[in-house]
């Protein structure tokens, strides 16, 4: 079972477009549309719009291929904002023609002529248009990069039509192009209140070699930090305090009973003998914000075993042995790294600064641990022995990067990354995000998902056991 961006959405010819024999169907989880059409033509347009509605700010984002056509210049594919279905309407759009170059097209009133501007040639482009109260941000990227922002527009519009269009450029031929990793995400209200409010949630699974990825699961509610069980045929995740398992196949989560234990966070995750699963539940009998603690219980649930005694404590790893817990800790007002025998007992103390230190996890040898630190001024990656010697700094970049998760064969890391202008000492819900992956050398490193999420998106390690896929959480308010 797959969800896609496009459920729901509709497709119609604009203009003298009407005429032709248009048609778009999703299949292996993309979305594949034909047509022909002249395309945008001075005062009025002539093509194949597949499309949905919304009045609220959105991200609309996606990667056009071409599957049929001439190679000519004058064909289009790409994605659109339009402010109504009329030929003459105002739109911004993104395309993508024949020869792969990239153009920005835009008419900003109606009944005006089309503004089409040259940006790059691009074999696999990343599509962002970004709907932000009365302005439409534009943004290009290609594939494995993080995305650049081309321009800034003026746009106020109550209502929106949001979609993706082709055209070939005539009236006989047709061309077809596919549209992979299409996503809308209609965006948190401005008045959204973290931890308190919610939108929906959708379970991803990302191909790490081909970039693809496959919405599994979609719901109204909060999901967060996806685990994928050892066997491959299952996910755990939590929400609203409770934790769930999706098995693969399956349309409805199973919650797995963790007895008193009910307010559980975003950071859990499985043994590596998947016998037992380590959680952080808040107790009750503890001040708010300073009440998580770690317990362990059996994988398909039980009453949960404490192993910290001090809060607030987050879990973030297991050793490959089973026998040590790693994870970060307020204590003396001080955000470090600490580790602890599955048994309990005492916590031996890693990090020791002032800075936030979170997101710790054993490499797959057992020979490093790696976390996230801001004590360089920004949010990166760091690695240390699993003793708290030699802590190293692995990635230097302008942006704000989280949660190093590491392929079961210890060859690559998996991390989140937040835009420069996010605050080092948080990591938000709902923003503008990337997934980046990279050598233990911390070399080859490039993108491979543009998202909307954050908090709870990649939180805890979510590789498929053979290496391949990685789960993670991107978030709509699923109109």
């Amino acid at each position: 079972m797959s969800f896609l961006a496009s459920s729901q959405m509709t497709g119609t010819n604009i203009g003298n477009a009407q005429n032709y024999s248009s048609s778009w169907v999703e299949e292996n989880n993309e979305i594949r549309l034909t047509s022909c059409g002249n395309g945008f033509k001075k005062e009025l347009d002539n093509l194949f719009f597949v499309y949905k509605k919304t009045a609220k700010d959105l991200i609309l984002s996606g990667e056009p291929i071409w599957l049929s056509g001439s190679g000519s210049l004058i064909q289009r594919a790409g994605i659109m904002l339009r402010e109504n279905l009329s030929p003459n309407s105002r739109f911004v759009a993104l395309a993508k023609d024949g020869e792969n170059r990239i153009l920005l097209i835009i008419r900003t009133l109606c009944d005006s002529s089309v503004i089409e501007k040259y940006i790059d040639t691009l074999s696999r482009p990343v599509f962002w248009l970004e709907k932000e109260q009365s302005k439409i941000i534009i943004k290009l990227a290609p594939y494995g990069e993080p995305l650049q922002e081309i321009e800034i527009i003026d746009f106020a519009s109550d209502t929106l039509y949001y979609g993706a269009y082709i055209f070939s450029g005539n009236r006989v031929e047709e061309v077809t192009a596919s549209f992979i990793n299409f996503r809308s995400y209609i965006k948190a209200p401005n008045n959204f209140v973290p931890y308190r409010d919610y939108i929906g949630s959708q379970l991803e699974v990302l191909d790490i070699t081909t970039g693809k990825r496959e919405i599994i699961y979609k719901t109204t509610e909060p999901i967060e930090a996806p685990n994928w069980t050892p066997d491959g045929q299952a996910f755990i995740f939590n929400s609203r305090g409770l934790l769930f398992r999706l098995d693969k196949g399956k349309t409805k989560p199973i919650q797995i009973p963790t007895h008193f234990a009910t307010s559980n966070n975003n950071d859990h995750g499985i043994s590596p003998d998947g016998k037992w699963i380590a959680i952080s539940h808040h107790d009750p009998n503890l001040p708010q914000g300073e009440n998580s603690l770690i317990y362990i219980l059996p994988l398909e649930g039980g009453i949960p075993r404490k192993i910290t005694n001090l809060a607030p404590s987050y879990w973030h790893g297991w050793s490959p042995d089973g026998k040590w817990l790693v994870y970060t800790a307020k204590r003396d007002k001080k955000w470090n790294i600490f580790k602890i025998s599955v048994d309990g007992g005492e916590e031996v103390q890693l990090t020791n600064n002032e800075y936030l230190n979170d997101g710790p996890e054993f490499s797959p040898d057992g020979k490093y641990i790696w976390f996230n630190s801001n004590r360089s001024g920004r949010m990166q990656i760091w690695k240390m022995q699993p003793d708290g010697t030699e802590q190293e700094q692995v990635t230097y970049d302008e942006y704000q990067n989280w949660f190093p998760h590491f392929s079961p064969n210890g060859k690559h890391v998996i991390y989140l990354s937040y835009l420069p202008q996010v605050d080092s000492w948080e990591h938000p819900y709902y923003k503008e995000v990337m997934l980046h992956v990279m050598s233990l050398e911390g070399k080859d490193k490039h993108v491979v998902a543009y998202l909307y999420g954050g908090q709870g998106t990649i939180n805890v390690p979510s590789w498929s056991p053979d290496g391949k896929k990685v789960a993670f959480v991107s978030n709509t308010d699923n109109e």
